[in-house]
């Protein structure tokens, strides 16, 4: 018997009191009273006119804010749809938001079977955005067990249960039904009336038992989070990490969350580099080590040396409880994703793909590398995926995904009803719902575990109505409430829904072409992709950390370790705080001068040369703790040749001389600047000036000191042979 909640609905009563019965309580205490005054004999003959069906819902407009004294929480529902038989069972709490006691709360269920089924992904759409007090349904006063508080002080929450019986949720057809609950009660300011004095709303289906066949459904978790490094390469914010990674923070939650699916298909959609950021913390969050990877070589052997693991560390995880929890954590999140049904890798570092393509093509590729080969590097097996963390690529980056990658898309960007996979120019795309992630219909958070799962039965549910019943997958959103993570999967376990990994639903449907111009990209998403600044920046750090690589002798890793920390610097998240990820490229930059400070040349003050070549030192300073290897460049105007030795190999904190040759032709002062480079001449930093000049004589000095000497003989010749003449005559002989 459900007559009399005809009139006690959440529904108007008519055009002058409509705020009273929207739960907008614009005028005082006298005016509701006077309005129900007024209204009492229309309410007496309504009370005996009652039909013993449920009265159809008003559409009548509510004011869109939820500015209800209590707020009304549903916090589990089982079953999760409308049974054959027996009793659907609601939990919540009230938690009263003003500032005086509420007494004698009573709480009933509200069924919107008066407004007839919903039956599309648009009609859910519409349920879900309409505002929140908005009437929709009937509530059901006289059937099972309504819920009641004696009472709550300002600021208090307390529990509820609400027991609504299978035969007072009257089905039209399956579909999808709004349903709530109504929190009514009375304060001080506030005396007992019809109209709501909190609310919650979200959906429950009912597919009636001839729908046998269910419909496969994919749900995704993303694993991701916004990740920055200090200068020195050390995980930055670690005290949030801790957080984060502990029980209760969202990490080892989501972990939790996932461990109580209980043997279902789970499909995660991972950043690699997140999985690195937590490993780094697992070893003490050391910083970028510049230590030989390699073992030295042994003479005579021709060979270059052996692959060595980096230096084992022994992280004390009593003195520093991130680490015991980094390494907690990484033993849950290995197991976890080895048991997945699909673990689809993010190019490292959750790239800013379509910024990243218009401007650094190559970073893309090279993440997209990275990404498989870090989650290799913990024995997952993974597939290679592009998604976004709302859902929208642009067409340029979805055509240019390999055959091998999964692309994920939400659904808003295709016109018209969006198809399960679409081909976009040859790339099969697995189209999200984006109404399965937002979840149920407000005032309440509507991202909850029961909020999500409602949402996703209801989607569930409108699609196996359909003679095709497509598949559905959910992209579940970065940021929501995992708490119920047991009653979450549990209530996915209706006759008519098959959960699936993404990649069952990627090869089992047939894909509908879509023109790639008729994909929408919103002007937003354009607006909010990353300038080309920060990708030159990252590609400076990129190549420093191949010269850095070259230098130290032994070292293999540096050059991976730095480009898998700059790309972090390009993440969607950084979106966010453009500010902030340049700050964090900065003190990487940073970080490298300080490095490449330590090597310094020092050339003499000035050079002179005694012939057309000649050699001087030059000294090379390193202050590093690691052994380095580096060459000399000249830089000098015509006229001159500098050429140093090969490149030479400095231990730490040493420092060597280095023998310069210099050639010139001239006798003018050359400024010839010297730097240093690594072994394949690229420039380091370190230089000095140094004036180089010859103090050789020139060939004119050298013919006319010929000549001269030519002129001397000749008068020599000239004086004997007079000599000669004249003793040969007898005559005296010349005085000198």
């Amino acid at each position: 018997m459900v007559s009399p909640p005809s009139i006690l609905r959440d529904l108007s009563l008519g055009p002058p009191i409509v705020g009273v019965a929207s739960g907008t309580r614009r005028g005082g205490r006298a005016d509701r009273i006077a309005a129900i005054v007024l209204l009492a004999p229309l309410i007496a003959t309504l009370l005996l006119l009652a039909p013993a069906t449920q009265a159809p819902a008003s559409a009548a407009p509510a004011a869109p804010n939820d500015d209800a004294p209590l707020r009304v929480v549903i916090d589990a529902m089982a079953p999760a749809y409308v049974p054959e038989r027996g009793n659907v069972i609601v939990a919540g709490t009230v938690t009263n938001r003003s500032e005086e006691t509420w007494t004698t709360i009573n709480l009933y269920a509200v069924w919107g079977g008066s407004l007839g089924p919903l039956r599309s992904p648009g009609e859910l759409a519409a349920a879900a955005a309409s505002p929140s007090d908005a009437p929709f349904g009937d509530r059901i006063v006289y059937e099972g067990k309504p819920g009641k508080i004696d009472s709550l002080e300002p600021g208090a929450s307390a529990t509820f249960t609400v027991t609504v019986p299978a035969s007072a949720l009257p089905t039209d057809g399956g579909g999808a039904y709004l349903f709530g609950i109504h929190a009514s009660g009375q304060s001080d300011s506030t005396p007992r009336d019809l109209v709501t004095d909190g609310r919650a709303r979200t959906f429950l289906p009912y597919l009636p038992s001839r729908v046998t066949t269910p419909v496969d459904v994919a749900i995704v978790l993303p694993l991701t989070r916004a990740i920055t490094y200090a200068g020195d390469g050390s995980v930055d914010g670690t005290g949030e990490w801790q957080r984060t990674l502990s029980s209760g923070g969202r990490l080892a939650d989501l972990l939790d969350f996932a461990g109580s699916a209980g043997g279902r298909p789970v499909s995660w959609l991972v950043d690699p580099a997140l999985i690195d950021a937590v490993d780094r913390l697992r070893q003490g969050n050391p910083g970028r080590s510049l230590a030989p990877t390699v073992t030295e070589p042994t003479p005579g052997d021709g060979e270059t040396g052996t692959a060595a693991p980096l230096a084992e560390t022994d992280p004390d995880a009593e003195a520093d409880p991130v680490i015991a929890t980094a390494q907690s954590w990484m033993a849950e999140a290995t197991d976890r994703l080895g048991s997945a049904a699909d673990v689809l890798a993010l190019p490292y570092g959750n790239l800013d793909v379509p910024a990243t393509l218009a401007h650094a093509p190559a970073l893309l590729a090279e993440a997209r590398t990275l990404g498989a080969d870090a989650l290799g590097e913990a024995g997952i097996e993974t597939t290679p995926a592009l998604a976004s963390p709302g859902g929208y690529l642009d067409a340029a980056s979805i055509t240019t995904a390999g055959d091998d990658t999964t692309v994920l898309a939400t659904d808003l960007m295709f016109p018209g009803y969006a198809p399960a996979v679409a081909a976009v120019d040859g790339v099969d795309v697995v189209v999200t719902s984006s109404g399965a992630s937002a979840g149920s219909p407000g005032p309440r958070p509507t991202q909850s575990a029961v909020g999500l799962r409602q949402r996703i039965l209801a989607e569930a549910a409108v699609r196996a109505l359909r003679s095709t019943q497509p598949p559905l997958t959910v992209l579940l959103p970065t940021e929501w409430g995992l708490s119920s993570a047991s009653a979450f999967w549990s209530g996915l376990d209706a006759p008519w829904l098959n959960l699936v990994g993404v990649s069952d639903i990627a090869a089992n449907t047939a894909s509908t072409s879509v023109d790639p111009a008729a994909l929408t990209y919103p002007e937003l998403q354009s607006r909010r992709e990353l300038d080309p600044e920060f990708f030159e920046r990252i590609a400076a750090l990129v190549t420093e950390g191949g010269t850095l690589q070259r230098v130290l002798v032994g070292n293999e890793t540096l050059a991976d370790v730095v480009t898998r920390q700059a790309l972090t610097g390009a993440a969607y998240s950084v979106r966010n705080s453009p500010s902030a990820g340049r700050l964090a490229l900065a003190r990487m930059q940073g970080w490298f001068s300080d490095v490449f400070d330590s090597l310094q040349l020092r050339a003499t003050e000035g050079v002179t040369l005694s012939s057309q070549s000649g050699t001087f030192l030059v000294t090379v300073a390193n202050d590093l703790d690691q052994t380095v290897r580096v060459g000399i460049r000249a830089e000098a105007d015509g006229g001159i040749t500098v050429r140093a030795a090969d490149p030479v190999q400095i231990g730490p904190r040493s420092r060597a001389n280095v023998l310069v040759t210099a050639t010139t032709r001239t006798n003018k002062v050359h400024n010839v600047e010297l730097f240093l480079t690594d072994e394949d001449g690229v420039r380091l930093g370190s230089a000095d000036q140094v004036p180089i000049r010859s103090v050789q004589v020139s060939d004119v000095i050298w013919v006319i000191m010929g000549t001269g000497i030519g002129v001397l003989f000749i008068a020599i010749a000239i004086r004997l042979a007079r000599r000669i003449r004249a003793a040969r005559r007898g005559a005296p002989a010349e005085t000198a």
